[in-house]
């Protein structure tokens, strides 16, 4: 995001993601005035929030609220615990809480000025990130619809605003980008890339270790206060009000429960979030709350401790010191042995540096590190994968990409790096997708000459084939120039440099197309030339439910080679309703480069059957047709 925000790209020209291209703003980087952008950009949030604060605890217009003692101290308690317990709330989330609290504050005192300001953040979210964008939006059209229940006076006036989101939106995007057709074409892609989440990242945490079962009772705690200020909420609410106030919170709730329980299961990022909406719901209620006297001593209690816990630990970072090296002065004075010491530090370090937190510190800090991002970039390069050296002085001197998704490369020839439309390939997730990172490799004109390339795929996915029409595109239009061996987290990786050649002639000649049992065992047609498959393989009514209120689990391919071995790894079945090369599945970095050589003996398949929990959202019946390539 940080290069292509300086390199020319156009979004909806160039590239098509989720993030748009001020996407940069939400992790920034040393790279020409970027982190200045950055600075001013969460400055001018900083003083959006504070406003937002001060308005609620000491302007008129709410004085009816800030004056419920209880209700201000519940809430308190609950953003704090959001706030400042388990780690930073990311850019995003920011951004997304001051918009609802924006729009909360329109409903509790009937002034536009919140909502028009609250206009302008949705439409600047699309330039941010368009599923960020749709969540505003969405949020505005609730509660316009609110303000027509309710009957407010400026009912009129909002439904307008709300009209007139898009068009200026689409105003913008031109004066960007002067083209309706590649205004239409990242729409197209960021809605593709955000509908396809659902079924093909279904990446779970598998991880229970000591720290992760630590937080679950910690979790299970506080849900636990949050399950009591809620009855404690409802049973004093009037049934309107529960309604119509908590129709705002609607979207905002939903998309967290898609983004957080969807994308990783129980996520981090959910709960603490949740407990900040929860402070906005109870500080704006319409009646007062009430707690015994023990239960509020706790709860003030409680906020104090873990609040001076937050400022010290926060302030280590202040002083460029760490959590790590705070530990081991304490262990030093208090002579606990290494093997103790050592436990303890692998238990209390990430505690303390990723789980406690402090909103100003980090505001500050967020500002103050994007200044030293100009003074000492070099300290912030603490990339994990870097260019090969001997692909260096040959991948600055012509046109380059990086595939399939290691983009940190780039860093290292800024001049010549070309982006896919898609920058990575595991976000290229549907036929159309796909489609379109296979034809910016088929442009003669436009193509990269050069593409550093290795066979990673994640969640333990088939290499390749994840993209097949792009695959498709790479074998025959590049050759293998040169290798080279990284290690990386102890392991040996190859990296390919691939160098543009002569196009293979290319042609497909259908073989056969026949249904198929879901989960019946397909012989793959014997041939003495590659085989390609399209898979026709479409979800049910349950499985369309499924998508959009949870996700599509994992669906599995089992490969039976020639030779007797059996190996299953996912597939995204959407994606190879394109041609996929299925004859010779590409494992590792040795069968790629015998691929690339044309033996089409390397990885013969035999046949092949699909399996996995996702498998039963589908028909039972699927088409797959069969076709030989000829060149």
């Amino acid at each position: 995001m940080n290069l292509l925000f300086n390199d020319g790209i156009k979004w909806g020209k160039d590239a098509i993601f989720t993030y748009g291209p001020l996407g940069f703003l939400f992790e920034p980087k040393p790279m020409y005035i970027n982190a200045i952008i950055s600075m001013i950009f969460w400055s001018m949030i900083f003083i959006l929030a504070c406003f937002i604060f001060w308005y609620m605890l000491f302007s008129k217009d709410t004085e009816k609220f800030h004056k419920r003692k209880y209700n201000v101290f519940a809430s308190l308690v609950m953003f704090y615990i959001g706030s400042c317990i388990f780690k930073p709330l990311t850019p995003e989330y920011i951004y997304s809480f001051i918009n609802l609290s924006l729009i909360v504050l329109c409903y509790r005192t009937e002034k536009i000025k919140f909502f028009v300001i609250a206009s302008i953040m949705s439409v600047a979210a699309m330039f941010l990130k368009f599923n960020l964008a749709v969540t505003c939006f969405l949020l505005l059209m609730i509660f316009t619809f609110t303000t027509f229940i309710d009957g407010n006076k400026n009912k009129i006036k909002y439904f307008v605003i709300i009209c007139l989101i898009p068009i200026v939106s689409c105003i913008c995007y031109l004066i960007y980008n002067p083209s309706i057709d590649e205004l239409l074409y990242y729409v197209k892609g960021a809605l593709d890339i955000s509908s396809g989440y659902n079924y093909a990242m279904s990446i779970t945490a598998n991880d229970f270790g000591l720290i992760n079962r630590i937080f679950t009772l910690m979790y299970l705690s506080l849900m636990t206060i949050i399950l009591f200020l809620f009855l404690k909420i409802f049973s004093v609410t009037k049934a309107k009000h529960k309604l119509n106030y908590a129709l705002i919170f609607l979207v905002p709730v939903f998309f967290l429960y898609k983004h957080a329980f969807v994308r990783m299961g129980v996520d981090r990022n959910f709960v603490p979030l949740m407990y900040i909406y929860v402070s906005l719901y109870i500080f704006f209620m319409d009646d007062e709350i009430k707690f015994s006297h023990l239960t509020s001593r706790l709860m003030k209690v409680f906020i104090c401790v873990f609040f001076c816990m937050s400022l010290i630990i926060s302030g280590l970072g202040i002083e460029n010191d760490t959590s790590e090296q705070f530990i081991n002065k304490a262990l030093y004075f208090s002579r606990i042995n290494s093997e103790m010491g050592a436990k303890i530090k692998r238990y209390f370090t990430p505690l303390t540096t990723k789980f406690i937190t402090n909103p100003v510190i980090d505001s500050v800090r967020k500002i103050i590190n994007a200044y030293d991002l100009m003074n000492s970039p070099e300290k912030y390069d603490q990339r994990e994968f870097k260019t090969p050296a001997k692909f260096i002085d040959r991948v600055r001197t012509r046109k380059t990409t990086i595939y399939p998704w290691e983009i940190s490369h780039a860093q290292d020839f800024l001049d010549t790096y070309s982006t896919m439309p898609e920058p990575q390939a595991y976000s290229a997730y549907t036929t159309w997708l796909d489609q379109q990172n296979a034809n910016y490799f088929a442009d003669n004109t436009n193509a990269p000459y050069y593409v550093i390339f290795n066979t990673d795929a994640i969640d333990n996915r088939f290499p390749l084939i994840e993209c097949p029409l792009t695959w498709l595109e790479i074998f025959k239009n590049y050759r293998i120039t040169d290798t080279d061996k990284l290690i990386i987290n102890n392991e040996e990786k190859t990296e390919f440099l691939l160098e543009r050649t002569t196009p293979k002639n290319f042609k497909i000649n259908e073989i056969s197309s026949k249904h198929y049992s879901r989960d019946e065992t397909i012989t793959i047609p014997s041939t003495n030339k590659y085989c390609l498959m399209k898979l026709d393989m479409k979800l049910s009514i349950l499985g369309q439910a499924a998508k959009f209120l949870w996700k599509i689990p994992a669906v599995h391919m089992e490969a039976e080679f020639i030779d007797g071995e059996k190996i299953t790894k996912r597939i995204i079945p959407d994606v190879m309703k394109n041609d996929t090369l299925i004859s010779s599945l590409v494992l590792d970095e040795d069968s790629f480069a015998e691929i690339m050589n044309d033996n089409l003996s390397i990885n013969r398949v035999k046949s092949i059957k699909f399996s996995g929990d996702g498998l039963k959202f589908y028909n039972a019946t699927i088409t797959i047709t069969f076709s030989e390539l000829d060149y």
